[in-house]
């Protein structure tokens, strides 16, 4: 719901006049720029309450600035790069110019402020940028970045600050050929953020997103790449504190692709985690791997892991009693590296391992009470399952069908083991410890 509205407002806002502008926000005072041609440059400075500025540039090379302090302010700047405006330009249909790309900054203090900007390129462009600084509570930005066709892009740039529990919204797409890298990065105390990141069209290199959040708070970075020889898409979320929420979806549909990443690392109780890669292309492209590590320290923490078409590495790592981590991973080659540490506690730690694929391993390692190790491996050669418990009261289940598997269980510590390893096939070996 509070992305819905967010994105409602931020059309409202471009589609009025200033005085319209001013009407519907409800802000007092309203500065209205509008400016077409070359290298223009619009600064505004405005304290108080309820102050608004709207700044629409047709042109190239175009710079806002803007500065609000005070409470229930708004911003909002359209910036336009599609039009023949100048000398260095190269066609009607965008620029070349090194420095010609819009760039936006926009700073806010106090609470209840407002940041809408929407920067649009075709043609050939080097470096949109935005940067918005917000400093107080109950603070929104909504960000929007547009590469068209034709044309090759090389990056678009969006870096959020915020403190005192503000919503931020960033979206950025790229369209056409041999497009750079989409970059975004989202910093807040007690916030919501959200990044969209989506590239279609060959020769695609990179895109990179991360959210650094401190208190409760939510990040949800969705990334999608769509074309042939696309290169990389990686994503980092940080979170330090209790009852966070991270949503990573990265989806790739193309030929000859190289490296997802995600990263998630969590630090308190009650957190979640939810990590999904998939390449959905049908040609047996060779990618380097899918990665996955997620990390998380503090009780009755959640994690989740579901990658699927190529070659995977889940790695994920939890400290504190009461913790569960689900992986399931589709297609040959895959890891699972499962670690809980609950330090003796009386409440054990659950771990469950997936794997539908051929020469596969999962290693689970639990310290700690009452934990339970649950690992599935089909079809293909060479699997290998390994799970190590030491505490009290543990539980190993371990389902292998196919040729040549292995399988190790060594359980340690006081008594109350129970191991059962389900073999199908030829050539399987089982091994259990118990002591």
């Amino acid at each position: 719901m509070i992305k819905t509205l967010i994105a409602g407002t931020s059309v409202l806002a471009l589609t009025v006049g200033a005085s319209a502008f001013a009407q519907e926000s409800g802000v007092a005072d309203g500065s209205d720029i509008t400016q077409t041609g070359a290298r223009n440059v619009a600064d505004v400075t405005q304290s108080g309450e309820t102050n608004g500025s709207l700044i629409e540039q047709n042109a190239f090379d175009a710079l806002v600035v803007v500065d609000q302090s005070g409470t229930d302010n708004e911003s909002t700047i359209a910036q336009d790069d599609n039009v023949d405006n100048g000398p260095d330009s190269n066609s009607e249909d965008g620029t070349i110019n090194l420095d010609g790309d819009p760039e936006a900054q926009v700073t806010q203090t106090g609470s209840n402020n407002e940041s809408f900007i929407d920067q649009e390129t075709l043609g050939t462009s080097f470096n949109m940028t935005t940067i918005v600084d917000q400093s107080g509570s109950d603070n929104v930005s909504d960000v929007s970045q547009t590469l068209g066709e034709p044309g090759t892009n090389f990056t678009a740039r969006t870096v959020v600050t915020q403190t005192g529990g503000a919503d931020a919204v960033v979206m950025q797409d790229a369209s056409g050929s041999n497009n750079g890298g989409l970059f975004a990065t989202v910093n807040q105390s007690e916030g919501i953020a959200s990044i969209d990141q989506d590239m279609t069209g060959s020769g695609n290199r990179s895109m990179e997103a991360s959210v650094n959040q401190s208190g409760a708070s939510t990040a949800d970075i969705t990334q999608s790449m769509e074309g042939e020889d696309e290169s990389a898409m990686s994503a980092l979320v940080n979170q330090d504190g209790a009852d966070n929420l991270a949503d990573v979806d990265q989806t790739m549909t193309t030929g000859g692709s190289t490296n997802f990443s995600a990263t998630v690392d969590q630090i308190g109780s009650m957190n979640d985690a939810f990590i999904v890669q998939s390449d959905s292309s049908n040609e047996n492209n060779l990618d380097a791997n899918l990665e996955a590590a997620l990390t998380q320290t503090g009780a009755e923490n959640y994690a989740r892991i579901d990658q699927k078409q190529r070659s995977s590495s889940a790695f994920v790592d939890q400290i504190g009693d009461g913790n569960i981590a689900n992986v399931d991973q589709l297609r040959s080659q895959n890891s699972v590296d499962i670690d809980q540490d609950s330090s003796g506690a009386a409440m054990g730690n659950t771990a469950t391992a997936f794997q539908d694929s051929r020469t596969s391993d999962i290693v689970i390692a639990q310290e700690g009470g009452n934990n339970t190790a649950t690992t599935n491996q089909n079809g293909g050669v060479g699997h290998y399952a390994s799970v190590t418990q030491t505490g009290l009261d543990h539980i190993s289940t371990i389902d292998q069908s196919g040729r040549g598997q292995t399988a190790t269980v060594m359980q340690s510590g006081e008594v109350g083991y129970v191991s059962t390893i389900d073999q199908s096939g030829m050539g399987n070996i089982a091994t259990v410890t118990q002591h």
